[in-house]
């Protein structure tokens, strides 16, 4: 049997292709169609002009997560309530725990 039949795809570019099928509104099976150029001639969907690597797939996907993760984490300062002023103790403690690093 063909060796490469035989491996599986690594869960990110797994990931990265249903993301970005996701992105265009397609399935996974017409946009890997269409990225491999495979879809049918009848079908109404254009082939995918900008058929990417599976790495960049996987970067593009980790970029969006980190988006996202940056974006909860900046609603939830937003949302912590009031901000007080840093007093000597907050330094010092922040001091203390970078010294234990």
């Amino acid at each position: 049997m063909n060796r490469l039949l035989q491996e599986q795809i690594a869960p990110e570019i797994a990931q990265a292709i249903i993301a970005q099928a996701a992105v265009r509104g397609l399935s996974v099976n017409d946009f890997l169609r269409n990225l491999l150029g495979l879809a049918s001639e009848a079908s109404a969907e254009p082939a995918v002009a900008d058929a990417r690597q599976p790495q960049q797939l996987v970067r593009e996907d980790q970029k969006r997560k980190a988006q996202e993760r940056l974006e909860e984490l900046l609603l939830e300062g937003l949302n912590s309530g009031e901000s007080t002023p840093m007093t000597e103790q907050d330094w010092e403690e922040i001091r203390a725990e970078v010294r234990q690093r």
